[in-house]
């Protein structure tokens, strides 16, 4: 089975992959956003990795696309291949949410559906290549509660259904058909 180690942009991410993959190596990239080149990230996702490498067999990065010009598949690409020719590490997948990670929950739309209620066929919502990160707050605004990426992401993150993202996430499919399944959360 291989074991995971996970590279991540934010608290979100990190609290998903400590709830579904316990006692995994998590570490936060700390660095991102509209202006940060890649460049930047690949630096820094090396030293993480250089600290990561004997504790597992591969390792996941996962960061937002945010207002990149490039695609989602060009970013994974590009910095999955620097970050292999630094480090000489050939299982590296990086997996970019495109915009944001809350594109790829809303790709299983009965998560905030349950979560809130169900009018929210009724209201524009997120996905590949929206800031959905607004849309959800202004979704929880809507049903008067506010929206706590700490607790409601990484609840409504864990409990989205592999398959339904993989059909609906053009960015999460990308990711997804590059890693091993052998973690049980893949299997929903």
């Amino acid at each position: 089975m291989t074991e995971f180690g996970f590279i991540v942009e934010g608290q979100l991410e990190k609290g998903f992959v400590q709830k579904v993959c316990k006692n995994r190596p998590v570490r936060v990239l700390g660095i991102n956003g509209d202006n940060v080149n890649l460049d930047q990230i690949v630096r820094r996702a090396e030293t993480l990795i250089n600290l990561m490498v004997n504790k597992c067999d591969a390792i996941l990065i996962i960061f937002d696309r945010e207002a990149r010009e490039k695609g989602h598949g060009e970013i994974a690409r590009y910095v999955e291949l620097e970050l292999k020719n630094l480090t000489g590490e050939e299982n590296i997948f990086v997996g970019v949410p495109d915009r944001d990670i809350e594109s790829w929950i809303f790709a299983d739309i009965d998560v905030p559906k349950n979560r809130l209620d169900s009018s929210l066929e009724n209201q524009e919502l997120g996905g590949d290549g929206h800031k959905s990160k607004g849309k959800m707050k202004k979704l929880f605004q809507n049903n008067s509660q506010s929206y706590k990426e700490t607790i409601d992401g990484v609840d409504m993150l864990s409990r989205c259904r592999h398959t339904t993202m993989f059909e609906n996430s053009p960015s999460y499919r990308e990711f997804s058909e590059k890693v091993p399944r052998n973690c049980w959360w893949f299997t929903r």
